[in-house]
């Protein structure tokens, strides 16, 4: 079991690597992780990619209770090094910039990183997060990945960071079909 954990720890920390821009010293590993989550979607991979890819503008209508605007600050919405901020209803989480650092369209993924927000950034140095998006069954796979590292040994991991991005998700998927029983 232990190697088992062993490996599972150095896949971690070489996927870490490989979002936060090369090698690790011994003292930025403790800092450093990337939390992974899968969710199953009713919408197409296609469907959803677009929006992440080419619409997140549309954020605000699909969570009005979160989401108060989504910017265009450099850029278009559909490129890689475009700049965007997030204004956020809750005054306390104030507003973010973001970057897009790579759009693939073969493999639809999106990957964009944190550069202002003052709230994250009490905690965190790093927060990059990579979309991407598979067809499955009735619907697709969506898989969320969020490398981060910590200012400090004592900040916890931000799970509750991957908790709002898969409200995202939830938010971005398209509504049940009528006359089914899903919620």
């Amino acid at each position: 079991m232990q190697n088992m954990e062993t490996a599972q720890c150095a896949e971690e920390m070489a996927q870490a690597e490989k979002l936060l821009g090369g090698r690790l010293t011994p003292a930025e590993k403790s800092l450093v992780g990337v939390l992974m989550q899968t969710k199953a979607l009713r919408s197409s991979a296609k469907d959803l990619f677009n929006i992440y890819r080419c619409q997140p503008y549309r954020f605000p209508d699909l969570m009005k209770k979160q989401i108060k605007s989504v910017e265009l600050l450099e850029g278009k919405w559909d490129q890689k090094g475009s700049k965007r901020r997030w204004t956020f209803v809750d005054d306390q989480c104030g507003t973010w910039d973001d970057i897009v650092e790579d759009i693939n369209d073969q493999a639809m993924s999106i990957m964009w990183t944190l550069q202002k927000g003052i709230v994250p950034q009490q905690r965190y140095s790093i927060l990059k997060v990579v979309h991407q998006f598979f067809a499955h069954e009735d619907g697709c796979l969506a898989i969320v990945t969020l490398a981060y590292k910590k200012k400090h040994a004592r900040i916890p991991a931000p799970n509750d960071y991957m908790e709002f991005l898969i409200k995202m998700l939830e938010a971005a998927d398209r509504p049940p079909r009528a006359g089914t029983n899903e919620e």
